[in-house]
């Protein structure tokens, strides 16, 4: 809800200014549920700035969302050709693992998800598909290893709470949770 706030009030202040256009809506579609008017955000946003790498990740995120897994890996790919910020590049790497993840190419997804995981060593999401990414792909042992990291992160998970973690959610959610 911050970040729906946050980028509120800052379209308010700068109506031209793209990067909260493109925190809108990413924001609309994961928290409040509505993809189609977060990618009319995301398009506003790229209109102000064509090169701006957060569009396409968040596109990536959306079409996902939106059962076009094959489109968000596509907008993934785009976005990480893109200049990152090293601060924010383990991010990208993540999501782009997510979206190749549900475009069930888990070897792709395996490497980005732990590209990002090196650099950030606790961030959950990214965890969380990098065991599934594991266990796609008959890996077992190594899924195993990463649930153990994971569970050092988030010590109550399970599949139904990872069900009831948010309002809105991926199409393959219940799939991911029986991963």
């Amino acid at each position: 809800e911050g970040t729906w706030r946050c980028a509120n009030e800052a379209i308010r202040l700068e109506p031209d200014h793209a990067h909260a256009w493109a925190a809108r809506g990413f924001a609309r579609a994961h928290l409040h549920g509505d993809a189609e008017a977060g990618l009319r955000d995301l398009e506003r946003a790229q209109t102000l700035q064509a090169d701006l790498p957060w569009c396409g990740i968040y596109r990536s995120t959306l079409h996902c969302m939106m059962g076009q897994a094959e489109i968000g890996l596509k907008d993934a790919g785009q976005a990480l050709a893109l200049r990152w910020s090293p601060v924010f590049s383990n991010y990208a790497l993540g999501v782009a693992g997510h979206a190749a993840v549900f475009a069930n190419q888990a070897a792709l997804g395996a490497r980005w998800l732990e590209r990002a995981w090196r650099g950030q060593r606790h961030h959950s999401p990214t965890l969380r598909m990098l065991v599934v990414a594991h266990q796609m792909q008959g890996q077992f042992a190594s899924a195993r290893l990463l649930m153990r990291e994971l569970l050092a992160c988030e010590p109550h998970l399970n599949a139904r709470s990872y069900l009831a973690r948010t309002r809105v959610g991926h199409r393959r959610r219940a799939e991911m949770a029986h991963w």
